[in-house]
């Protein structure tokens, strides 16, 4: 028997080479049903780069989907979960992360791709909470629908967030550093470690953002805030009404930022998954 996930979320998605790149490093996974977003981008040059991040989101997103189908919690439609049942869920998001960087890891060795690995962020959604992870600096966001607000969730795993948190130099300064590329994270190192899961509540009409630092390098904070804001309201037309619900705010914001990133200057790759708990 398998579970009926009872999720109700709504997604929307984009993937751009962006204006200087000559090929798309970065992929992403989608799992509406089960609630299963994950954002990734390559590292290691044109080809390596490339298979780590689709390793990373078609292997990491179908294992850990096929092993959360098989389960049988009565409570998964509540949100609710005995204490070892979350454990079960916990250990499944652990051991599928640990078991796509040996794959990576492999490949790498197979294809004499050296170097090749991927940063991911990755959310497995309910209603009431979910979880997130981050390895490398792609990052997650939370809008609060009821305060009107961007928080970030994550913290980049980067040279440069190093030295910020060290007090060496200030958050502006770390936005355009020399450094501010170099990762101390990823998929497809020999000495990663345990993933950290966050567990976080949110709210009906909450939305999670998940990028790659081809948005956040491009935009700032507050910009990427106000195009949730102009897009997450409710049309004030007549015909925008009738239609309200049928609208996918998510994809209208995935679309946004990209186009804006684009605009600002386009230098990297750029995705994003706008997921919005209906």
């Amino acid at each position: 028997m398998t579970i009926d996930s009872g999720i109700l979320l709504q997604s929307g998605s984009k993937t751009d080479i962006g204006k200087i790149r000559e090929n798309n490093e970065d992929s992403f996974y989608v799992n509406d049903k089960f609630g299963i977003y994950i954002v990734a981008d390559g590292i290691g040059g044109y080809k390596g780069g490339e298979i780590a991040s689709k390793i990373a989101t078609e292997y990491l997103g179908e294992r850990i989907f096929k092993e959360l189908e098989s389960l049988n919690f009565s409570n998964i439609k509540s949100n609710k979960f005995l204490p070892n049942e979350e454990n079960i869920i916990l250990e499944i998001i652990k051991a599928s992360i640990i078991e796509t960087n040996y794959k990576i890891i492999k490949e790498s060795s197979q294809n004499n791709l050296y170097n090749m690995g991927t940063t991911i962020v990755l959310a497995i959604c309910f209603n009431k909470f979910f979880y997130l992870v981050n390895i490398g600096d792609s990052r997650g966001y939370l809008w609060s629908n009821k305060e009107k607000r961007l928080e970030q969730l994550t913290e980049d795993d980067s040279l440069v967030n190093d030295m910020v948190r060290l007090g060496k130099i200030s958050v502006e300064e770390s936005r355009h550093h020399r450094l501010k590329n170099i990762i101390t994270k990823y998929l497809g190192s020999s000495n990663f470690d345990k993933p950290i899961i966050q567990k976080i509540n949110w709210a009906s009409k909450d939305m999670l953002i998940l990028c790659s630092d081809g948005l956040t390098n491009m935009l700032e904070d507050k910009e990427i805030e106000s195009v949730i804001y102009q897009n997450s309201g409710s049309r004030v037309d007549i015909e925008g009404l009738k239609n309200d619900k049928k609208r996918n705010r998510s994809q209208e914001i995935s679309n946004a930022l990209v186009d804006l990133s684009n605009q600002s200057g386009g230098y990297d790759n750029i995705t994003t998954v706008i997921i919005e708990n209906k």
